[in-house]
């Protein structure tokens, strides 16, 4: 298992160095969506934050696969949030290696899913708020568009929380 993490490490890695040198060429594709589309599809998607945290807590036989399956969902949501910055305005250098850098994240994620999986719930407990705080100062419609910035805040918050309650299952000397 380790090899096969290391291999697919390395082949994303040459991908990004040899992409990287085209960055400045880079224009991103902007797809509009109405606003509640987007809210529909956000919501939707904390839903498994939800049950995955809900899980270990009404059966210990479920906590091991739930936190494992909660810090690699919150891993590829890092990716994919991170794959919003290509789009964001201005469009920038900085936003697209902060992107690239969000799938690193992932990966380290995905790593410690399968070996320590307390270190990968605590990256993603801290991964969140710091990309809701990166967006704030980058993203222009999180200072134009008010309902977008509510949205975001209050989805990172519920993620933020799902993460926390995981921590004290793993701390919880009851459980």
């Amino acid at each position: 298992m380790k090899v096969k993490f290391l291999e697919a490490f390395l082949l994303v890695t040459i991908a990004v160095i040899t992409y990287n040198f085209n960055l400045e060429s880079i224009d991103a594709i902007k797809l509009y969506m109405p606003f509640k589309t987007i809210q529909f599809y956000g919501y939707l998607g904390v839903l498994p934050f939800i049950l995955f945290t809900i899980a270990p807590w009404l059966s210990s036989d479920f906590s091991e696969i739930s936190l494992k399956a909660i810090s690699f969902y919150g891993g590829v949501i890092i990716s994919f949030l991170g794959g919003t910055a290509w789009g964001w305005t201005p469009n920038s250098l900085a936003n697209i290696r902060f992107g690239i850098a969000c799938t690193f994240i992932n990966l380290v994620i995905i790593f410690f899913v399968f070996e320590n999986f307390l270190i990968a719930l605590v990256i993603c407990f801290l991964a969140f708020p710091l990309f809701l705080f990166y967006e704030t100062n980058n993203n222009s419609s999180f200072k134009n568009d008010s309902e977008y910035a509510e949205m975001r805040r209050i989805l990172t918050l519920l993620v933020t929380i799902c993460y926390f309650i995981c921590l004290a299952f793993v701390f919880n000397p009851y459980t």
